[in-house]
């Protein structure tokens, strides 16, 4: 039975295109924030990015990082919540 759960965590790695699709990112953008979380890993001159670390997910955490960068940053997503959806219309996308 447990081999069975580490079975389905296998460490999945991307090349950086790859993982810049996967996240809705530039790859320049995603290339940064995989150097950043220190996920990058090299095999000759392939490299790989380790995707699990780069988890994006919305935890008490993730808030915590975002007060301690931008304090106010509650005020911005309440603009988003309300002129998020004109702003996509007026981009067309």
């Amino acid at each position: 039975m447990k081999r069975d759960r580490d079975d389905k965590k296998k460490t999945r790695f991307v090349r950086y295109k790859e993982g810049a699709a996967l996240y809705s990112m530039c790859q320049t953008e995603f290339e940064r924030l995989a150097k950043d979380a220190n996920a990058i890993y090299k095999v000759d001159k392939l490299v790989l990015v380790k995707t699990d670390i780069l988890i994006m997910s919305h935890s008490t955490e993730f808030w915590n990082m975002i007060a301690a960068e931008m304090p106010d940053y509650k005020k911005a997503i309440k603009w988003l919540n309300t002129k998020g959806n004109q702003m996509i219309e007026r981009l067309n996308i």
